[in-house]
């Protein structure tokens, strides 16, 4: 009766290792996705080889910031390029209107397209004749340099809510696509408006930042407005970022 008994053990115990490991792989799987980012550079047609400096040319560099979502089919859409001055806005025409032209290569998580947000921004060189896709926003560049690509968001901020002022969002993503911070700031007084916009942005999903095919962690700087469903390409002023509001 003893042995029997502590046969019933032992086997209890071995079932018992064997469902936490199981337990264990399951966890480790579900944090492990497999990202493949958005490229603009590398595909059949990219966006640099149809942009072409605009008439009224400056005698420096131009540095033009964007944001696009890019589908399952590699499409841009939603697109605005952000400027300073009448000038810059020439540059930012110059980007917007050949988007319908070029193609990107999809982004895939586990295996499957999905579609993305991700900033982007355009180099002009002072020789009239340069043009350069950066795949990021030039924020981190003293980190990471100019050619690191940015975080990519493939789920959208769910319930945001309506904002009668725009609210600026900065955000840390994770090497494993998790937004691990984030903070935002209005010139609206509403502080349960601000903080559910902030709220939703914790919540998103994001394909991590990469540089020389390694995911890293990276900031992202956005703006989140109240008219943010429109499907207009739009070209919109340079506005404060948050540190400065």
């Amino acid at each position: 009766m003893q042995y029997f008994r502590q046969s019933v053990t032992f086997v209890a115990m071995v079932l018992f290792v064997l469902a936490s490991a199981d337990e264990g792989t399951a966890a480790d799987a579900a944090s492990s996705s497999v990202y493949v980012p958005a490229d603009l550079l590398n595909s059949s047609r990219p966006l640099s080889s149809f942009i072409s400096h605009p008439k009224a040319r400056a005698t420096w560099d131009r540095f033009i910031r964007c944001a696009t979502y890019i589908d399952k089919s590699g499409r841009y859409s939603r697109t605005y390029c952000l400027f300073e001055d009448p000038e810059a806005r020439l540059y930012g025409r110059a980007i917007v209107r050949k988007l319908a032209k070029a193609r990107a290569t999809p982004a895939y998580v586990d295996g499957r397209r999905v579609k993305v947000w991700l900033q982007f921004a355009v180099l002009f060189g002072s020789d009239g004749k340069e043009v350069v896709v950066v795949p990021n926003h030039n924020r981190d560049v003293i980190s990471f340099g100019a050619n690191y690509q940015g975080p990519q968001r493939y789920t959208r901020p769910e319930r945001c809510g309506q904002t009668k002022y725009s609210v600026f969002v900065r955000y840390t993503v994770s090497e494993t696509g998790e937004v691990i911070s984030a903070t935002a700031s209005s010139k609206s007084e509403n502080l349960e408006q601000i903080e559910r916009v902030r709220s939703c942005f914790m919540r998103a999903k994001y394909i991590p930042a990469r540089m020389n095919s390694e995911a890293i962690e990276a900031t992202v700087e956005e703006e989140y407005q109240p008219y943010e469903r429109s499907r207009r390409i739009r070209i919109r002023r340079e506005t404060l970022p948050i540190e400065e509001l």
